[in-house]
């Protein structure tokens, strides 16, 4: 006995073809169109919820179960791509965050990891990820906004572009990458981490910030690094550097990045 079976189609085949507005008839709904609209309507129900999910302390397991199953990295990527019909909601950006720290969470957890991200705009509330020490969180994003990282552990993260304020508060153990500017309250309270920023931070970062490494290409802001201790501070612009002599306290090391890459201790710890 012969048996055809049919391909199923992939979730970024969905994504392409998908239209709310249009009803289909008489086509067998397949597993992976059932689950990929499940999304679409649970994203729905989480921009119209917004205002009471930001104010809930049970936030990150609602939304959790508006997430059916664990999607590869890819699949993850395809399906917040496809939220761009909504951008225009004013709750868009914070549930973008809500919806990506569901998705994110209950793929790694599945035992997927390496997240290549294209936000369609920079989400909010991207926050509370627990990464293994031996396996920690790798996310790659092209940009990132407000209130995201926060009391994360071991989340290796590279941005391409800028990350929005209160920026990895309290986060832990993590390696974290930034090729854009940081925005204000930029790794508050941050501790043991290896943190790079290769454009500018703002006004007031780093504050209470304990034995963590952070590298500075650009300038920083008038209050960067205040009541942090036992911190690296290095940066191979002078003017920073300067900057950091009279703002950063004496409990931390400062360090000079010359032009072909030797570094020199310029304070060392008091």
């Amino acid at each position: 006995m012969k048996c055809n079976v049919k391909k199923q189609k992939g979730i970024e085949e969905f994504v392409k073809a998908y239209d709310p507005d249009k009803v289909e008839e008489d086509i067998p709904i397949q597993v992976e169109e059932s689950t990929f609209s499940l999304l679409m309507h649970n994203f729905e129900r989480i921009l119209n919820m917004y205002r009471y999910l930001v104010l809930s302390s049970e936030r990150k397991y609602e939304i959790a179960e508006m997430v059916p199953e664990a999607r590869t990295p890819t699949d993850i990527n395809a399906i917040l791509l496809a939220t761009t019909k909504y951008e225009t909601h004013p709750n868009y950006r914070g549930s973008l965050g809500f919806l990506s720290e569901a998705l994110i969470r209950k793929s790694y957890e599945a035992g997927y990891n390496g997240f290549d991200l294209d936000f369609p705009r920079p989400p909010k509330f991207i926050n509370s990820f627990y990464g293994e020490e031996d396996n920690p969180i790798i996310l790659n994003v092209n940009e990132i906004g407000s209130h995201c990282l926060g009391s994360s552990h071991n989340v290796k993260i590279t941005c391409k572009g800028n990350v929005g304020s209160r920026f990895a508060h309290d986060a832990s153990q993590c390696r974290i990458i930034i090729h854009g500017n940081a925005g204000d309250g930029f790794a508050d309270e941050v501790c043991e981490s290896e943190i790079t920023i290769h454009g500018d931070v703002d006004y007031q970062s780093a504050v209470e910030a304990s034995n963590s490494t952070f590298t500075v290409f650009g300038d920083i802001g008038k209050r960067f690094g205040m009541l942090s201790f036992g911190c690296d501070y290095r940066t191979p612009n002078l003017r920073t550097l300067d900057k950091m002599r009279r703002i950063i306290p004496e409990e931390n090391r400062i360090i000079y990045i010359h032009p072909d890459g030797g570094e020199e201790i310029a304070r060392d710890f008091s």
